[in-house]
């Protein structure tokens, strides 16, 4: 408990890599100690603290709740929304051509908030769209006025918590829960830590970390996986095992399918924890 303790003063304080990832099987303890961890923040920080409570596992946490449709602040354009919901399962679905099927139709109005509607209806009737594009645009579009809505207020940066468990498609939650971390992010007028709960891994990633990196935001990112290989170096890592896919870069001293433990891995080195 001490050593854990000491590791996390030290993260906090801004010692090793920028982010920290709590990593492990369905089960393992990760909500339990992300919920230590945000009650360390909230007794000893006065910066803001986000959660992105992908199944409403951080209800007992006094942080304002927000609820779908999400209010989008004052200055958030379609055409901005519509690049962040392109970029989870961009390989599917026509991959690239979303974005320059979306794109082009905002350009030719020259309107950057061309009506949700208006986009739907014309991506919908154009049958000269290839059916694999046009069906992943609108699955985008419907994405984007089922639970956003244009508030045009000012940016709320006060501590809160997002149900997305309300959402109960996971992929519809999922992009959901990566357009959120991109506004938050970009939002942010100061100091912040964001929890991105069950997030999927992908390199989408790596422009939510460039983000964060220039807005002064650090992320704790609560996963069944790993981060990818090209941003693992921007995390420490508590890795709870067993755990079956074991990855190369993570130097453990021990067989992670076959140990049980928790470990503390980064620039701050390798311990194993006590989480008693």
């Amino acid at each position: 408990m001490l050593k854990r303790k000491s590791l996390l003063e030290r993260w906090l304080a801004g010692s090793g890599a920028p982010h920290l990832a709590i990593v492990g099987r369905s089960g393992a303890g990760k909500t339990t100690l992300t919920k230590k961890i945000i009650g360390n923040l909230l007794n000893n920080t006065s910066n803001n603290k986000v959660v992105l409570d992908f199944d409403n596992e951080y209800s007992d946490l006094p942080l304002q709740v927000l609820t779908p449709p999400f209010p989008l602040p004052r200055g958030v354009s379609l055409s901005w929304l519509l690049s962040q919901a392109v970029r989870p399962f961009r390989e599917e679905g026509g991959g690239f051509g979303i974005s320059g099927l979306l794109s082009l139709f905002l350009f030719e109005d020259d309107e950057d908030n061309m009506k949700i509607d208006e986009m739907i209806t014309r991506v919908k009737t154009d049958h000269t769209i290839p059916f694999n594009i046009r069906f992943a645009a609108l699955w985008r579009l419907n994405i984007i006025k089922k639970f956003f809505v244009f508030d045009n207020h000012d940016y709320n940066s006060s501590s809160s918590r997002f149900d997305l468990s309300m959402i109960p498609d996971i992929r519809e939650r999922q992009v959901v829960e990566q357009i959120l971390a991109s506004l938050i992010i970009d939002r942010s007028p100061g100091p912040l830590f964001l929890v991105i709960e069950e997030g999927v891994p992908g390199e989408w990633l790596s422009d939510v970390l460039m983000l964060a990196r220039r807005r002064g935001v650090r992320i704790i990112y609560v996963s069944q996986s790993l981060p990818p290989s090209s941003v693992l170096p921007s995390f420490e890592v508590v890795f709870f095992t067993p755990y079956f896919n074991t990855h190369p870069q993570l130097p453990l001293p021990i067989n992670p399918s076959l140990d049980r433990g928790v470990w503390w891995i980064g620039a701050l080195g390798v311990h194993r924890l006590s989480l008693g």
